[in-house]
């Protein structure tokens, strides 16, 4: 194994921690809905859809086991403590699995999350595919806000759909909404052609 490898893996989980759309193919994602257009009989349109289901939903658990697998050895290695890899937010469990020793002040604050954390997992967006993306815009102006409200789908798919949309022309931006009245800049109005 060379020394870029336990790195790619470790810098690959913590990532992914912030932002789990790190984690998808996105260039599988698009042969796979290519393929999804081209097909005909319903079987295989079924077998082709939950493979791009599963292609668009981020391995966490994988590069969790990748990042258990190297970071020992290499925490020990780079002189680097529980301590840091706890304040970028990597969970006790996941250090205790891979040697690492976890102080017991850090198990008892984790403890108290542990219900916050549940119910984060618990409210995990399902799979929203780009296609059903954007077979639910709206006909009157929208904002992404709206767009992520009525499919479900994570802001960074809807983000990159909307993206997609503005360069095929099937949406134009339309300014900022005038209505906005919250703290902060007003978002983006979007509308079909």
């Amino acid at each position: 194994m060379t020394i870029e490898e336990p790195e790619h893996a470790i810098r690959r989980y913590l990532t992914s921690m912030r932002d789990p759309s790190v984690l998808i193919d996105n260039g599988a994602v698009e042969r796979l809905n290519g393929e999804l257009s081209g097909l005909t009989d319903p079987i295989e349109r079924l077998v082709a859809r939950q493979a791009l289901l599963d292609a668009s939903e981020p391995d966490v658990a994988a590069a969790e086991e990748a990042f258990v697998d190297v970071v020992g050895d290499w925490a020990r290695g780079q002189g680097i403590s529980a301590a840091s890899f706890l304040a970028e937010g990597v969970p006790p469990a996941v250090l205790r699995r891979a040697g690492i020793s976890v102080p017991k002040a850090a198990r008892s604050r984790r403890r108290r999350t542990r219900t916050t954390v549940a119910a984060r997992a618990a409210t995990r967006r399902s799979r929203v595919t780009r296609d059903e993306i954007r077979h639910s815009v709206p006909r009157e102006p929208f904002t992404a806000a709206v767009l992520i409200d009525l499919t479900g789908a994570s802001p960074d798919t809807v983000r990159k759909t909307i993206a997609e949309m503005l360069d095929d022309g099937s949406v134009v931006e339309k300014g900022q909404d005038p209505d906005h009245t919250g703290p902060g800049r007003a978002p983006t109005l979007y509308a079909t052609p």
